[in-house]
């Protein structure tokens, strides 16, 4: 009986998922990594983008993140122009409607935001 519960108690943690943790980007937002398609931004307690985040960076004036839309158990794997991107300006406060990876790339070139915060070359 002993050597069951030893069994269980093994098997039990060895399926659990210890690499979730939260990051924090700036001006209150949270990128929360929970694996796969879980993985979501939150703003002061309230999800932004709920599944499917796939990266985010920043700097002083925005920060940018990109979404995998397809559902997929694998966002990193999913090709950079399926993805969608969003950019917030922390200036205005504001967030862009979601963008494709056209829309993406031109925004960035028009505002001219830093290349280092282009999402869809990394």
């Amino acid at each position: 009986m002993k050597k069951t519960f030893t069994i269980l108690i093994i098997i039990f943690f060895s399926n659990c998922n210890f690499s979730d943790y939260d990051k924090d980007l700036t001006d209150n937002y949270v990128l929360s990594i929970e694996g796969g398609k879980f993985n979501r931004i939150a703003r002061n307690n309230e999800f932004i983008i709920d599944k499917g985040v796939v990266d985010a960076n920043f700097n002083d004036k925005y920060i940018v993140f990109s979404v995998d839309t397809t559902n997929s158990n694998y966002p990193k794997d999913v090709p950079k122009e399926i993805l969608k991107y969003y950019i917030h300006s922390k200036i205005d406060d504001t967030l862009s409607k979601e963008l494709n990876y056209k829309q993406f790339k031109n925004l960035l070139f028009k505002k001219r935001i830093d290349t280092n915060l282009d999402l869809s070359k990394q």
